[in-house]
């Protein structure tokens, strides 16, 4: 019974911080005059790829350059 609960639970918190999140971007577009399309290629197809490429050759030029 608790575990139903709890999946409940976090399935509803899920689908909240999904709803949040979506909303923030629509008025993020909106405000760019951007469409909410665009503001996702923007975000995970061009910024989050750079930012994790930057990242991961931070750590290996920490890593291996002495």
């Amino acid at each position: 019974m608790t575990k139903c609960f709890s999946m409940h639970v976090a399935s509803e918190w899920m689908d909240s911080t999904f709803h949040y999140w979506v909303r923030v971007l629509i008025d993020l577009s909106n405000w760019l005059g951007l469409s909410y399309e665009e503001i996702n290629v923007w975000i995970f197809l061009i910024l989050h790829p750079a930012i994790t490429i930057l990242l991961l050759g931070l750590v290996v030029k920490q890593t291996f350059v002495r």
